[in-house]
């Protein structure tokens, strides 16, 4: 096609635009009307985009009832800071940044970019509204009374700290909470999420990888990603597919473990309480710092890595089709394997030490590493 071809082409769709501007009905009331400017800027835009870009802090307070106990973030992909203090109000500070087609528009986008406080019976609602046009992104920090508890309905990456409880709405992306002595719940999905110096903890966790620091009670569901806890004084109920758990410093734990592993790995260290653990194709390592009822079962190749803890305990292991191991170990434990006639489970057991509670160790499909203590 010659450029007279393309000269044509472009006089006709204008003459059309012209043409329809002209016998078009008038546009209803309050609606746009379509006109030759208006495309061309239109076209100016798409081709030059939203290339300016601005910054704007806004701050507001808000007087607490008290009857309100909860505040209720709604407050879509914005980053959150969310501090509680000895106060009786809630102050925000809110970080606005906006691109738009110029300067004038950018500024503009930035101030339509909207905090509601919406006191609602006993929760004080908080909202976000940004503009259609554009690109924004927020920043909020909320100083809050530390008596209320915290409702987050999905956001961007969040800091939370001293309030008296958390309650995650499928939160994602990086998210930290401390000092909250009560309950810490919901469901995270994704990125970091560190936990520290908490109530209780009842979650349930897709794909975070998770740092837990002092806490009373834990119980987690978790569907991949790795759980790293440590300093748990209560009760610990944890059920895991394809995840990696690691129980650490358990020497203040007093109450019962119980782990249900699917895939994955589970290692505890410090245990010295009663405990059950099961798995299905896990790696389980656990290691006993004082003796006191415990079983673990385990099915698939991945078998059990047990060293035994200090002092008197029965030990009763057997094994399914893998092997107990090492042979020295079992010797210094004056233990005697015995096997059946064609060898499918090997057994052994005995008190050590002059006994005391018992520890049960069975192992299909894998084998039973017997660990000295210190490797």
């Amino acid at each position: 096609m010659g450029k007279r071809e393309l000269l044509l082409i472009v006089a006709f769709a204008v003459v059309g635009v012209v043409v329809y501007q002209v016998t078009a009905p008038a546009p209803p009331a309050g609606s746009r009307q379509v006109t030759v400017g208006g495309i061309l800027e239109k076209m100016r835009r798409s081709v030059r985009g939203n290339r300016a870009s601005a910054e704007l802090t806004t701050t507001q307070g808000q007087a607490i009832d008290a009857a309100v106990t909860d505040v209720r973030l709604r407050l879509r992909s914005a980053t959150l800071i969310i501090e509680g203090e000895d106060r009786a109000d809630v102050a925000v500070e809110m970080l606005v940044w906006s691109n738009g087609f110029d300067d004038a528009e950018a500024q503009s986008l930035a101030k339509q970019t909207v905090l509601k406080l919406d006191p609602t019976g006993t929760s004080l609602i908080a909202t976000l509204e940004f503009p259609e046009p554009g690109s924004q992104r927020a920043t909020v920090t909320m100083k809050i009374p530390s008596r209320l508890r915290i409702r987050i309905d999905g956001s961007g990456p969040a800091t939370v700290s001293n309030v008296s409880g958390v309650e995650m709405a499928a939160a994602r992306g990086t998210t930290s909470i401390s000092r909250v002595p009560g309950a810490v719940s919901g469901v995270h999905r994704g990125g970091d999420l560190a936990l520290n110096h908490i109530g209780s903890i009842k979650l349930t966790t897709q794909s975070s990888d998770v740092t837990i620091v002092t806490v009373k009670d834990l119980a987690m569901t978790i569907r991949g990603g790795e759980v790293r806890a440590e300093g748990v004084t209560g009760v610990i109920e944890l059920e895991s597919t394809q995840a990696d758990l690691t129980l650490e410093k358990l020497e203040g734990t007093s109450s019962p473990v119980r782990v249900n592993a699917n895939g994955g790995t589970v290692t505890i260290r410090g245990l010295s309480t009663e405990a059950r653990i099961d798995g299905r194709n896990t790696g389980i390592d656990v290691a006993m710092d004082r003796a006191a009822p415990l079983a673990i079962y385990n099915e698939g190749n991945q078998g059990i890595e047990f060293t035994p803890p200090p002092g008197g305990y029965k030990l009763d292991a057997l094994v399914r089709d893998g092997r107990l191991t090492p042979p020295e170990a079992l010797t210094k434990l004056g233990l005697t394997p015995t096997a059946t006639d064609d060898n499918k489970e090997v057994r052994a057991a005995g008190a050590i030490a002059g006994g005391g509670p018992t520890i049960t160790l069975r192992a299909t499909r894998g084998d039973i590493v017997l660990k000295a203590r210190g490797l």
